[in-house]
């Protein structure tokens, strides 16, 4: 049996993951979710899996067809993103008409939200729904066993001209029992993050997020499964060990959620001896110096920190459940454990105003961040900011588009956004103490700046073509 797992090619780089995807010109994830689909099928006996790195590889959908005539593929998964769904559905549909006979398959937030909308809008015959990995596991057996797919739990599937939704698949809260991501299925040094080298992959140590931000997505939902401290290091030391690993960026909505746990992680990747450079993602409030210095100690050297706003009430707005005071001195712990800070911030709520965005700006200045990445208020489909201004967003699937909450300001938003990154990146306060560390990377600095400046100060008929500058 032939396998084939693919990120779709695309004209731009971008990134995609189960919950979203967005430009990404000066970096490159793994596709995590199509590895641990590899890992799944690594498990099978007589399966021969292969892996197809479109964005990666930077090939065009005439070479990745040339590439599967070649293998003959019984089973063909694909990721899609958001922004990019249509374009994904149609590579789909064109491998489908190539390989009549193969099973055809799509994951992603959208087609786990909307399936019937997919099955109708495609030739596909699955939309896996959630995660992945379980049914992924049955539909091989299936297909191998000639079974059929019409039964296939946890998606929607085509049935009798036709297609029917079938029940869910419970969360999978024993992740411990899923295998690691097949690393071997792809080059580890097609991929980094600024400032990190290579080679360099991804991890995830938790899965869902139990905080109730309206603009989120999720990944997983608000359930929090973990995996096992050992389990997560014994994983760290197969991707050093086994596939040459120098770099890590964990992808856990939180990876500091349990204090504990994360004290457990670090305390086992010094007492291996693992080398292992990495970063995470983290909440301003579940931080404590005992775990930030631990947490330097196993190597971490970044956290990205959702902070959102400077302004107490846009906070407030966003459920975010945070003490705007609380941040500097978070952040000062973070400074003085010797770690970068990279802080998100969002422009747009409905009752900001450009006092907040100034408040916003003041306080990214104040924390001393490396990095700050701004993006304007969107409301995904089915997040509860989406939910609550459902009768004034225009919102199509195919193809995608979500009208922001009021239209009539985006102008102005974009304005506010391009206003944080010059008041913030474009200051000698910020420029001088950094040059020795931009000079460690200076192709890659220089393009971060190079695509910066051109957004900043040369926007293009409102349209936002930039990456996340980090």
């Amino acid at each position: 049996m032939k396998v084939v797992l693919l990120n779709p090619p695309y004209t731009r780089q971008i990134v995609r993951r189960y919950k979203c995807s967005y430009n990404a010109e000066t970096f490159l994830l793994p596709p995590l979710e199509l590895m641990y689909l590899g890992g799944v099928s690594r498990r099978q006996k007589g399966v021969d899996t292969t892996l197809i790195d479109a964005i990666a590889e930077d090939i065009s959908l005439d070479a990745v067809r040339r590439r599967l005539r070649e293998i003959a593929p019984d089973i063909i998964v694909g990721i899609t993103g958001l922004e990019c769904m249509a374009h994904d559905l149609g590579v789909l549909d064109t491998l489908k008409a190539d390989h009549p006979k193969a099973a055809v398959g799509v994951f992603g937030y959208l087609p786990t939200t909307y399936p019937k909308e997919v099955m109708e809008s495609s030739k596909v015959d699955i939309a896996f729904r959630g995660e992945p990995e379980l049914s992924m596991a049955e539909l091989i057996d299936r297909v191998r066993g000639g079974d059929g797919i019409t039964e296939l739990s946890g998606a929607a599937v085509r049935k009798n001209g036709s297609f029917v939704v079938n029940p869910d698949r419970s969360r999978n809260k024993k992740l411990d029992d899923l295998p690691f991501p097949d690393r071997s299925l792809v080059n580890n040094r097609w991929y980094s993050e600024p400032g990190m080298g290579k080679p360099f992959t991804t991890m995830l140590a938790s899965r869902g997020c139990p905080f109730q931000c309206n603009f989120c997505v999720p990944m997983f939902g608000h359930e929090t499964a973990f995996r096992s401290p050992k389990n997560v290091v014994d994983e760290v030391e197969e991707a050093v060990k086994e596939h040459g690993i120098r770099y890590i960026r964990f992808m856990d909505d939180v990876f500091n959620l349990h204090r504990k746990r994360v004290e457990d992680i670090c305390d086992d990747i010094v007492a291996r001896n693992l080398k292992v450079t990495w970063t995470c993602l983290s909440r301003v409030d579940t931080l404590t110096e005992k775990v930030l210095q631990k947490m330097k100690a196993a190597g971490c050297v970044r956290l990205y920190i959702g902070v959102e706003s400077g302004s107490q009430k846009v906070l407030d707005y966003y459920k975010k459940d945070l003490d705007v005071n609380v941040i500097p001195e978070k952040m000062d712990m973070v400074k003085k454990a010797g770690m970068e800070i990279s802080a998100f911030f969002i422009v747009g709520a409905p009752n900001e105003t450009r006092e907040d965005v100034q408040a916003s700006i003041d306080l990214a200045k104040r924390i001393n961040a490396d990095y700050v990445m701004v993006d304007i208020l969107t409301a995904y489909p089915a997040s509860d900011l989406f939910d609550l201004h459902r009768d004034t967003i225009r919102f199509s699937l195919m193809p995608y588009k979500v009208d922001n909450i009021d239209d009539s300001r985006q102008e102005e938003y974009r304005r506010w956004e391009r206003e944080f990154y010059r008041e913030f990146y474009y200051r000698q306060d910020y420029i001088l103490p950094r040059v020795r560390t931009f000079m460690k990377t200076p192709v890659q600095t220089l393009k971060n700046f190079v695509n910066l400046t051109k957004y900043v100060f040369k926007p293009q008929n409102g349209e936002r073509e930039h990456d996340k500058y980090i």
